[in-house]
């Protein structure tokens, strides 16, 4: 696998993990090491032929989207790519995570966040 597509799929990885802890109200999930996971350590992990990553994340990095499933989530994974009934959420608070984990920017905010 080429470093470009490793990268943008850990990238990706990365995004989803942070929008479902967003979403479940949780911290990210930590590495076999013990740290929390980073994109680099996804990024590691991918070069090592690993395609169950953390906490139950399985991708295809030539796949669009590289997220084909979540042993831990897989309702959230479901709303993500398109199931818009399989979580309880605002409809623009789904569809501004979806647009986060594909292509970046900010998670919505919640009501107790100020606004930036």
């Amino acid at each position: 696998m080429d470093d470009a597509i490793k990268a943008s799929t850990a990238v990706t990885v990365y995004r989803y993990l942070e929008a479902r802890s967003w979403y479940n109200g949780t911290k990210l999930p930590r590495t076999p090491a013990g740290p929390r996971v980073t994109p680099e350590t996804l990024a590691e992990n991918l070069g090592q032929g690993l395609r169950l990553l953390a906490d139950g994340v399985l991708v295809y990095p030539g796949a669009s989207p590289p997220i084909v499933g979540d042993d831990a989530d897989p309702d959230f994974l479901a709303a993500i790519t398109g199931r818009d009934e399989a979580v309880e959420i605002k409809a623009d608070h789904l569809e501004q995570l979806r647009r986060y984990v594909s292509h970046g920017g900010s998670l919505p905010r919640r009501k107790h966040e100020p606004e930036r």
